[in-house]
């Protein structure tokens, strides 16, 4: 007890909100809106397994994140860089990736590394 007798009212407080920020962040992040679906050439895959499936090693949650909003936004970028370029958006994904030399520079870093996240 002699360890909390010394924190301040101040210090009290401010761990008091940090457990309850951490404690409501789940569902925060859960409650948030998902990004729309990506328009374009390149798609969102299916998952192949349920959220939970990883669990408790990975919790839905994150799993829902990851896809819905990181993977998501990369096939979001890349559909972007393809766009105005009409041969990219016919050409699969591991070819743009294998010869990247032959996408024109403006869209080269976007198919990249929007490209690479999502074929990784």
């Amino acid at each position: 007890m002699h360890h909390l007798a010394s924190l301040s009212r101040r210090s009290l407080l401010g761990f008091g909100a940090t457990a309850v920020g951490l404690a409501l962040a789940p569902k925060v992040w859960a409650q948030a809106a998902a990004p729309a679906a990506p328009a374009g050439p390149f798609s969102l895959p299916k998952r192949a397994y349920e959220a939970a499936a990883l669990e408790p090693n990975i919790d839905a949650t994150t799993m829902d994140i990851h896809y819905n909003r990181h993977h998501a936004a990369y096939v979001a970028g890349l559909n972007a860089a393809v766009k105005d370029h009409g041969v990219l958006a016919q050409t699969p994904l591991q070819q743009l990736l294998g010869d990247l030399g032959k996408v024109p520079e403006g869209a080269r870093v976007a198919v990249r590394n929007a490209g690479g996240g999502h074929a990784n």
